[in-house]
């Protein structure tokens, strides 16, 4: 059993609080443990925050799915830009910090935190199709999980 939903939100940035709030109170009210969900909350506003700042040549808007089954939450990230060249230095995302980062200053350090935080982190990205961030999280439950129940049920891989 899994819980699938997707929203389209604008490509503003009061959208960001709104994609936090509406993937945290799901997790909450399907009994996910409080700090799982702040990680993933954490994740996913970091997400959303490099939609809007890298995504070049993007639509007014940008996706946010999440799908959760007993035992992880998986959420993609989906813009419409024009994508980027993992080999470039630009698209270099492998989450190493940057030798130069000043970690005092805001920003930066987005992608390194979401590493921190979600048990995977993947890019993909093609030319003129868009860039997907895809963060998966093992969950946690909590004894009176709407989830619980299910926990025994065989969850292919994703």
């Amino acid at each position: 059993m899994e819980f699938v939903f997707t929203i389209n939100l604008p490509s503003d940035a009061s959208s960001i609080p709104f994609a936090r709030r509406i993937v945290g109170s799901t997790m909450g009210q399907l009994g996910i443990d409080p700090d799982c969900v702040y990680d993933v909350e954490v994740a996913v506003t970091e997400a959303c925050t490099n939609v809007l700042k890298h995504a070049r040549g993007a639509r007014d808007e940008y996706e946010v799915e999440l799908t959760i089954d007993p035992k992880r939450a998986s959420i993609r990230i989906k813009d419409t830009g024009r994508g980027w060249d993992p080999a470039s230095p630009a698209g270099a995302h492998e989450g190493a910090p940057d030798p130069h980062l000043d970690l005092t200053e805001e920003g930066g350090r987005g992608i390194m935190l979401m590493r921190a935080l979600v048990d995977d982190l993947e890019f993909t990205s093609e030319p003129e199709a868009g860039t997907i961030v895809h963060l998966t999280k093992t969950i946690v439950l909590s004894d009176d999980s709407p989830l619980s129940r299910f926990v025994d049920v065989e969850v292919p891989p994703v």
